[in-house]
């Protein structure tokens, strides 16, 4: 079989079990077995696989007809240019958090502070905010905690990986803990709390796709009642952590923004912004402590 065979063959697959990008996952996961690129895969389709290269193509592929995400067949996912390592025991890095990661950076840019930053990512997963805001904002110092073990090793190893040879990144703290337990010596001290954090209602499961309601995990996905109960904890507890005019920044759902913004300013938070995501929705929420 070629390689232009199989990558037919993959997509036919693909398609028949309902995958959304059939072709470019047949695509990626050809290149995965070659340990090539996509564009290797485009330009070589006369390129004769040995056998051992279709068993394992076929081996993958059926995992993703079984609606196994992408991401964590291949063990990695690229965020804000970077490839990052991803487990099931961690959430699949997405575009819309970089936009959470532009709207924290942007807002840092506005400090007229001296000193670099703290910032406080709750929930790290697989520390993809976290690292890549140590990464972005030279001398800054980050702590990035989560209440799962199998989370913090992923971002353990993100960090080393990705951080070992950046002389001018910042300082990066993992912690386990489920916050705000464990975080007490950060009181008064943090410039910027960030956080993906669950915010799908359990009632809702039915509408998500195979890929996420399946393999995704369910702790960094699903909070109490209407999705909101855990940024109605962070917007509780936030204010004792955050320094003077600290901010507090938050991926929410494609129809939470409004009610996130009165949970904020209800508790005491001023200048609530809401930022779009590229697709034009309501995305991320940030406010200011009063």
């Amino acid at each position: 079989m070629t390689l232009g065979e199989a990558v037919l063959w993959a997509a036919s697959e693909l398609t028949a079990a309902g995958v959304d990008s059939p072709r470019l996952d047949a695509e990626l996961l050809a290149a995965h077995i070659l340990a090539v690129g996509r564009a290797y895969v485009l330009a070589h389709p006369e390129l004769e696989l040995r056998s051992e290269q279709a068993r394992r193509l076929r081996s993958l592929v059926r995992r993703r007809a079984c609606r196994e995400p992408l991401p964590y067949i291949l063990g990695t996912w690229e965020f804000y240019r970077r490839t990052f390592c991803v487990t099931p025991a961690v959430l699949i890095p997405r575009p819309e958090t970089e936009v959470l990661v532009e709207a924290v950076l942007r807002r840092l840019s506005e400090r007229t502070a001296s000193e670099p930053p703290l910032i406080l990512d709750v929930g790290t997963g697989s520390g993809c905010i976290a690292i890549t805001l140590a990464l972005e904002v030279p001398g800054s110092s980050v702590v990035a905690c989560d209440v799962s073990p199998g989370a913090l090793k992923v971002a353990h190893a993100n960090a080393q990986r990705l951080m070992q040879c950046a002389a001018d990144s910042g300082r990066l703290d993992l912690r386990c803990a489920d916050f705000p337990h464990g975080l007490e010596d950060l009181a008064g001290r943090v410039d910027v709390l960030v956080s993906n954090p669950p915010y799908v209602s359990e009632k809702d499961a039915d509408l998500l796709p195979p890929e996420v309601a399946r393999w995704e995990p369910r702790i960094a996905l699903f909070a109490d009642g209407d999705g909101l109960s855990f940024i109605r904890r962070i917007a509780v507890h936030a204010p004792d952590l955050l320094a003077p005019r600290g901010l507090v920044a938050l991926e929410v759902g494609w129809n939470q923004a409004g009610a996130v913004e009165g949970i904020l300013s209800a508790h005491g938070f001023a200048d609530v912004e809401v930022v779009r995501d590229l697709a034009g929705m309501e995305r991320v929420v940030i406010g200011r402590k009063g």
